[in-house]
C-alpha cells in the first residue's frame, strides 16, 4: 500500500520536488493510504486498532547509481557554488566594511583637518585683535614717546643755536680785542719809537735849535713827545710854535 501510493504521488512530481518535499506530499499521501486501510476512518482508528498520529518519509533513495552520482554532483556545485558565493559576498561585505571604515577615517581626518584650520583661524583672529590692542595701548606711548623725541631735538636744536651764537659772539669779541689791541699798537707804537727816534736825532742835531711852524694839531700833538724828548737829551727846551 505505501510503495504504491508513494509511486503515485511521485510520477506527478519533479525529482527535485521528491527530494526537497518528502515531509509534506509524500508522507501526506502515504498517512491517507495506511489511514484507509487501517479501518477507513477519518480519524484514523480502524479495525486493527491501530490510530496513525504521523507518518514521515525518513530518507529517500535513488537507485540508479549514475542518475545518483550526478545528481549528487550537482548538488555538490550547487553546495560549493553557493559556498562560494557565501565566500564572495563575504568578501564583498568586508571589503565594502574596509572601504566604509577607510572612508569613515578620511571623513573624520577631513573634519579633524577643518577643525584644525577652523582652530587656526581662530588663533590668527586672536593673535590680531591682540596686536590691534596691542597697538592701540601703545600708540599714545609711542605718540608721547615721538613727541618727547620731537621736544628734545628741538631743544638740541636750540641749545646747539645757542652753542653756535656763544660760540660766534666768542670769535667776534676775539676778533673785536685783536682789532683793539691792534689799534692800541698802532696808537702806542709811535710813543715806543720816540725814544729811538730822539735818540738818532740827537745824535743827528747836536747843539741846534728846532722850531715848530704850522697850526696842524694832530702834527703837533704826534711830535710833541718827541721833540720834548729830543729837547731834553739836547739839554734844552726848544721853543715850540
Amino acid at each position: 500500500v505505501c510503495l504504491g501510493e508513494l509511486r503515485d504521488v511521485v510520477s506527478l512530481m519533479t525529482l527535485a520536488r521528491c527530494i526537497a518535499a518528502r515531509n509534506s506530499p509524500l508522507a501526506g499521501g502515504v498517512h491517507a493510504a495506511l489511514a484507509r486501510v487501517a479501518g477507513g476512518a477519518p480519524d484514523g482508528a480502524g479495525a486493527w486498532g491501530i490510530a496513525l498520529e504521523i507518518v514521515q518519509v525518513a530518507q529517500v533513495f535513488i537507485v540508479d547509481q549514475e542518475l545518483r552520482a550526478k545528481l549528487e554532483a550537482e548538488l555538490r556545485d550547487q553546495i560549493a557554488a553557493r559556498s562560494e558565493c557565501s565566500h564572495i559576498a563575504m568578501a564583498e561585505r568586508i571589503e565594502q566594511a574596509r572601504l566604509e571604515a577607510a572612508r569613515q577615517r578620511q571623513r573624520e581626518a577631513l573634519a579633524d583637518e577643518r577643525a584644525e584650520q577652523q582652530r587656526a583661524r581662530e588663533r590668527v583672529r586672536l593673535a590680531d585683535e591682540l596686536e590691534r590692542e596691542r597697538i592701540e595701548t601703545e600708540a599714545p606711548r609711542r605718540r608721547l614717546a615721538l613727541e618727547r623725541q620731537r621736544d628734545n631735538a628741538a631743544l638740541a636744536l636750540e641749545v646747539r643755536r645757542l652753542d653756535n651764537e656763544l660760540e660766534a659772539l666768542a670769535v667776534e669779541g676775539e676778533l673785536q680785542r685783536d682789532r683793539a689791541r691792534q689799534a692800541l699798537e698802532q696808537e702806542i707804537l709811535p710813543q715806543r719809537q720816540v725814544p729811538e727816534v730822539a735818540h738818532a736825532l740827537a745824535e743827528m742835531f747836536q747843539g741846534a735849535n728846532l722850531s715848530l711852524y704850522g697850526t696842524d694839531n694832530a702834527l703837533v700833538g704826534t711830535l710833541a713827545p718827541l721833540v720834548e724828548l729830543l729837547a731834553g737829551r739836547l739839554g734844552g727846551k726848544p721853543p715850540v710854535g
